[in-house]
Order: structure tokens, then C-alpha cells, then sequence
């Protein structure tokens, strides 16, 4: 079975997110296990950097997608919602066996797929899907 044209962006965009869920992972474990105390309680500092993390990931993904020159369609919509849920489960994933706390706060969990739904929304509402052109000047007078 071949996927059509339109959905192979939408698949490297699932690959690139799974691929940046894990480095995501690797910069939440380490930031986690080296900026908290031993004694004190890092859960809320954990779930902090988690939701960061992955928002920021959401944002630029979904940014770069939504700036291609060719409009975003349905597939593109849901390779970069996919995506956005496999980079959470590597993030996460990753991270525990780096040794981060458990997420407390489960809500944290939807930092990457809000994020880019933010960005779709805000490039559907700004017509991002039409072209953009330059303002041509006259310089004649």
C-alpha cells in the first residue's frame, strides 16, 4: 500500500517529531536531574520543564510546517497532531529513564499538541495558506 503524495510530508513530519520527542526527552531528564534537590520536592520543577519543553517543540514544528510555501492541508493537520503525540510519549519516555519524576500534573501531557494547534489556528486565521508577495514600490516619483 502507497500513501498518496500529500500525505509523505505529513509522515516525516510524524518521523522528524518522534526524533525530536527523544531529544526532548534527553534535555528534560538532564535538566531535571541536574537543577533539583535531592531533599527538595522537584515534581512541580519536573512538570515545569516537561511542558516547556514540549510546547516550545509544538511551536517550532508547527511553525515550520505552517511556513512552507505550499498550503497546509488535512494531512499535514494530522501528521503534525500525531506527531505531536508520539514526541510526547518519547519525551516522556526518555526522560524516565534518564531519571525525571514522574509527571504529576497530567494536563502538562498536551504542552506539545497545544502548541501546535496554537500555530494552526493562528495560520488558518491569518490566511497563511494564501501566498505571500512583496509590495511592489514605485520608485519613479
Amino acid at each position: 500500500m502507497q500513501l498518496p503524495a500529500s500525505a509523505r510530508p505529513a509522515s516525516l513530519t510524524v518521523l522528524a517529531s518522534v526524533l525530536i520527542g527523544v531529544l526532548a526527552g534527553l534535555v528534560w531528564g538532564a535538566v531535571v536531574t541536574l537543577f533539583t534537590e535531592p531533599q527538595g520536592d522537584s515534581a512541580a520543577t519536573s512538570d515545569l520543564v516537561f511542558g516547556a519543553v514540549a510546547l516550545v517543540c509544538g511551536v517550532v514544528i508547527a511553525a515550520l510546517v505552517c511556513s512552507r510555501s505550499t498550503p497546509v492541508g488535512l494531512w499535514q493537520i494530522a501528521g503534525l497532531l500525531l506527531g505531536a503525540v508520539l514526541g510526547t510519549a518519547m519525551q516522556w519516555c526518555v526522560g524516565q529513564l534518564l531519571g525525571a519524576p514522574m509527571v504529576r500534573a497530567t494536563p502538562v501531557l498536551l504542552a506539545w499538541p497545544i502548541g501546535v494547534l496554537v500555530v494552526i489556528v493562528g495560520a488558518l486565521l491569518s490566511g497563511a495558506d494564501e501566498p505571500i508577495t512583496q509590495p511592489e514600490t514605485d520608485l519613479s516619483g
